[in-house]
């Protein structure tokens, strides 16, 4: 008995303290991150309907474009919290807001345009929100404990493929406006911005999702490749972007006094899993889940063309990975090496 006790005991020990560490997560960002906030907005970006979230506890759809949990939700758990309230849920207290909130908005990206033209909260609005927050906060346990707590909490920035999918890459003025380099330079700007901006409202822990390979989306693959292959020329700037993103946080880390700034690598193993699908458990890399036409990725997810098993896919719709994929990613994030997680991982990161 004594030795049940203390297998009980001690996770709980350290969920406990790893809570002391890191008291709540705020997230900004897309649909890799959104866990509801689309439901109250009127858009046509929406997930609030079956089959999304079948595979959720409870089973039923949450906002989540996915079969099941997102990377955050799971990083949520392994910190002892509980999920971010969503920001826009109006039942939302002060209490909530201590263990963190999801600003993310379904559809937006690192430019405001990207947002207004699908009707969603730009990230410029996620971060007027969280001042707003902040306010709310300070009001409850005052200036000095919401510094500390502010320096004690987690960031997350999760965006920037609808900038690429749904402007750039369809976009003839915005093509003729920006070069590929001038374009990667513009959202590294706005990101630089954003992180900056956190700063200054007290974030030291602040974490930023790299892109996926967009090429290797089915719907990409769908209207795009000739053989199911990634489309090289979509991937391309992508990886620049992300590199670019490296080398921004690795500045931005030696003139943010006391920051500790981190890069999330979400490209590698969404690529290596599509690509070599059996290595990593799935059964299906190229199609997707839920969907119909070429890879599954050519119309939009409904009862009527869902697959059986979300598990053996790496993409659950037309862009969204499978909840098995994101607990993959998950997974790099809190203990993987500097290849998944630069230069810290989560679990190093919160005893900082």
């Amino acid at each position: 008995m004594t030795m049940q006790f203390h297998s009980l005991f001690f996770p709980l020990v350290i969920i406990y303290w790893v809570y002391l560490l890191v008291p709540a997560v705020y997230i900004f960002g897309d649909s890799t991150v959104d866990t509801g906030n689309q439901k109250y907005l009127t858009t046509l970006i929406t997930s609030d309907y079956p089959p999304y979230g079948r595979d959720f506890v409870p089973p039923g759809p949450t906002g989540r474009f996915s079969n099941g949990k997102l990377a955050n939700d799971f990083g949520a758990e392994r910190l002892g919290l509980p999920y971010a309230v969503n920001y826009l849920d109006q039942s939302a207290t002060v209490q909530n807001y201590l263990q963190g909130v999801n600003f993310a908005s379904s559809g937006s990206g690192y430019l405001n345009i990207t947002g207004y033209i699908l009707g969603v909260e730009t990230v410029d609005e996620q971060l007027a929100f969280f001042r707003k927050v902040k306010e709310a906060i300070i009001a409850s346990i005052g200036v000095n404990a919401a510094e500390e707590h502010m320096q004690k909490s987690f960031f997350l920035i999760s965006t920037g493929s609808n900038d690429f999918i749904n402007l750039y890459n369809i976009d003839p003025i915005i093509q003729a406006k920006y070069t590929p380099a001038q374009y990667e330079d513009l959202l590294i700007s706005a990101l630089s911005g954003y992180i900056q901006a956190l700063y200054s409202y007290g974030a030291r822990k602040i974490a930023v999702d790299s892109l996926a390979p967009l090429g290797c989306l089915p719907q990409q693959v769908g209207l795009f490749s000739k053989a199911g292959e990634c489309v090289d020329s979509i991937n391309e700037p992508i990886i620049s972007f992300n590199a670019a993103t490296k080398n921004l946080l690795t500045q931005l880390s030696s003139t943010l006094p006391g920051s500790y700034l981190v890069y999330f690598n979400a490209y590698d193993p969404i690529y290596e899993a599509r690509n070599n699908p059996a290595a990593y458990g799935f059964r299906y890399g190229k199609e997707a889940c839920c969907g119909s036409g070429a890879y599954s990725g050519l119309s939009p997810c409904t009862t009527l063309n869902v697959c059986n098993v979300s598990d053996a896919h790496v993409f659950w719709d037309l862009f969204h990975p499978t909840e098995k994929m994101y607990g993959m990613l998950a997974d790099g994030y809190w203990s993987g090496p500097p290849s998944l997680a630069y230069p810290y991982n989560l679990q190093q990161l919160v005893t900082f």
